[in-house]
């Protein structure tokens, strides 16, 4: 089973894709923001990990960094839906170059994001 940490400050995003990731079989960890996310780095370790990139006190530039250095590094997507004055697609270029290897832009397909789980990871993975 593919592991996901899934990390976003907005709590509707956050919901909406933790339920269709979960109905579609992926077990899913959650962080409110990058502190957390970083915690929880700190301790485990996920097949895939997506972010928002503009949060509040840790960015997801910052969380993507962390997860870089590890040992086991996941396989990381990165998600924005800008904020005031922030141009989406120079978000997730900037993001890209910091070692994402997929961007989506909010609001999220979610039926390509798991097509792209589906045969861009999972099948990729060593099976247990």
């Amino acid at each position: 089973m593919v592991s996901i940490l899934l990390v976003d400050d907005d709590v509707s995003t956050l919901g909406i894709l933790e339920g269709f990731l979960e109905d579609h079989g992926y077990a899913v960890t959650t962080a409110r923001n990058g502190i957390d996310a970083l915690k929880i780095l700190n301790t485990r370790s996920f097949d895939l990990m997506i972010t928002d990139i503009l949060m509040p006190d840790v960015d997801g530039y910052e969380v993507i960094a962390n997860a870089k250095i590890k040992r086991n590094c996941p396989h990381i997507i990165a998600i924005s839906g800008g904020g005031s004055g922030a141009d989406k697609e120079k978000l997730l270029a900037t993001a890209g170059k910091l070692g994402a290897v997929k961007t989506f832009l909010k609001p999220i397909d979610v039926v390509e994001l798991v097509n792209y789980i589906k045969y861009e990871l999972e099948l990729k993975l060593p099976a247990v």
